[in-house]
């Protein structure tokens, strides 16, 4: 999708600007700014930044809640856009809309994205406002969306799915290591303590069970004796069924706190409906015939599989607390005839103490019972992470070897930034750039992006980097025929440079037949490089804002 024509309104309709861009080739929104060295009253009151917004709003980006709020909410944009099929539109929206119009029919974002294949998640990356954190994203670091994306835009798409599988095993390995975590925390033990203390915890219920047994064959014979074998038999009888009861209760309440542990853990790792959308997106992307379905549907169906798992969840711990409050009812009616027959037989010292010391037996078989059912759980969780574990290093291996395949395309990809580079400096700088996979450790990066650059550079090399990862996506990708860039991406370069890195924009869109608009400031380039060179310009200045007024 290109931007043709950009017709800016007030709120009463009255037209401010009318502005013509070039279909192929470079626009540029020129800050011809008097007082560059103040910023704050210059580069941000003039309207670079904002035309640049408009434009991503015509491209069918969300509501700027900056704009939204502003004194200029109710402006409005006409536009003329050409879609991927060559075919005109003409394009109405409010600053403050969700909807947007064409051809005078209005409809939602998502349905104006899906109907006109406008794909937001790649023009999302061909959209700078603002300067990166990293080579390929916002943030400090890059993240696993960023190297998905970066290598899908390029054309790498086997490579980026296998990528994207082995960052989603490391996340559900993570998941796994926190429920561990979690568990051993309960039970107060170390992580390299958990084989050990199944081991000694079987013991332990194996002596205590004989204990148990030992005893109950000492009240016998003591039963026997006294000729109370009745009496005798109805407090054995009772002394078994408590201790089925206390297990049951404790099995029951262990039962009961996995559950709820299993709802608070649901909320941190069920994916967001933001993530749904982003599956739904990638989907439709890729495979836009198969996708038959809503995304009102889809967020339906998540919505009803998660309160369904809840519901009956919760249904279960319901039904848990009947049987708990059952049980400890019929505990407590055991309890008060076992003491009933143990004032009979109290006057036997010998058979009281067998009681107690059973009654202190069972409580421990029960402590042990417990104590066995967490570290199952914990046993399971480890075997589990070993099996991730040993399915994430086949992933990477798989990451390595397609790495491998796409070896002649990335000598492609070398040879486009080495040639930039060259024009965007001088013959006395180099560039390397790479992708490759490393060595695998257990957190190992599937994937590594390296770009150099030596020789005499000058200033805000890292800054030239970013955009030049700009061009290369800008050159490669096959969807997106348009690239977006504001001033403040060239922060900090050299205007050498910055007017070199406008040169091989130029050059690619001349090539490809693709559209860059991009913002620049008077001081940021030498002498009069975009005057001289640049056939589509809107220039601004303090005396001659975007709309004619500040805002």
């Amino acid at each position: 999708m290109k931007i043709l024509k950009v017709n800016l309104f007030d709120k009463v309709g009255n037209l401010i600007r009318e502005i013509d861009i070039s279909k192929n080739g470079m626009f540029i929104v020129y800050g011809n700014v008097k007082e560059p060295k103040d910023k704050k009253k210059t580069i941000n009151s003039i309207g670079k930044t904002l035309f640049l917004r408009m434009c991503n709003y015509i491209l069918g980006s969300k509501v700027d809640s900056e704009l939204a709020k502003s004194d200029i909410a109710e402006y409005y944009i006409i536009s003329n856009i050409l879609d991927d099929e060559d075919k005109k539109h003409v394009v109405k929206r409010l600053l403050n809309q969700k909807t947007i119009e064409v051809d005078g029919v209005e409809m939602s974002l998502d349905t104006f994205t899906q109907t006109y294949r406008v794909n937001r998640k790649l023009i999302s990356r061909q959209v700078r406002l603002y300067p990166k954190g990293s080579l390929l994203g916002y943030n400090k670091t890059e993240t696993q969306e960023d190297y998905v994306d970066f290598l899908n835009i390029l054309g790498l798409n086997t490579l980026s799915s296998k990528t994207n599988s082995y960052y989603e095993l490391r996340k559900e390995i993570d998941g796994l290591g926190k429920t561990k975590s979690e568990l051993v925390k309960i039970l107060g033990i170390s992580d390299d303590k958990v084989s050990q203390e199944i081991f000694l915890n079987e013991k332990n219920l194996e002596k205590t069970e004989k204990l148990i047994n030992e005893n109950s064959d000492k009240i016998r014979c003591l039963r026997l004796a006294r000729n109370s074998i009745e009496l005798q038999n109805n407090y054995s009888t009772a002394n078994a069924e408590l201790k089925n009861v206390q297990y049951n209760i404790t099995k029951s309440y262990s039962e009961k706190k996995n559950l709820k542990l299993f709802i608070d853990n649901s909320k941190d790792k069920n994916p967001s409906i933001s993530s749904v959308v982003k599956v739904y997106n990638s989907v439709n992307i890729e495979i836009p015939e198969m996708v038959v379905r809503k995304l009102d549907e889809v967020h339906d169906f998540y919505k009803n599989v998660i309160e369904d798992r809840i519901l009956n969840i919760n249904k279960k711990i319901y039904e848990l607390d009947c049987t708990i409050n059952n049980l400890c009812d019929k505990r407590e009616l055991l309890k008060k005839k076992m003491e009933e027959i143990g004032i009979q037989l109290s006057n036997n010292d010998l058979y009281q103490s067998a009681i107690n010391m059973i009654q202190n037996l069972n409580k421990e078989y029960s402590d042990y019972k417990y104590k066995q059912g967490q570290l199952a759980q914990i046993k399971s969780v480890c075997s589990q992470i070993k099996t991730k574990e040993e399915e994430k290093a086949l992933l990477f291996s798989k990451v390595s070897e397609e790495t491998k395949k796409c070896e002649e395309y990335i000598k492609t990809l070398k040879e486009f930034v080495f040639k930039i580079v060259k024009d965007i400096y001088n013959n006395d700088v180099t560039a390397f750039f790479d992708i490759y996979s490393g060595l695998y450790r257990k957190n190992a990066i599937p994937i590594h992006i390296d770009l150099t650059i030596s020789g005499e550079t000058g200033e805000g090399i890292l800054e030239v980097k970013k955009n030049i990862m700009d061009l290369l996506m800008f050159n490669f990708n096959e969807e997106s025929n348009i690239l977006i860039l504001d001033s403040s991406c060239f922060n900090g370069i050299d205007p050498r440079q910055v007017s070199g890195l406008l040169n091989v924009i130029n050059t690619i869109c001349a090539k490809k037949n693709k559209q860059a608009i991009i913002s620049v400031n008077k001081y940021q380039v030498v002498n009069d490089y975009v005057k001289d060179k640049m056939n589509y310009i809107l220039e601004l200045s303090e005396d001659d804002k975007l709309l004619k007024m500040s805002y």
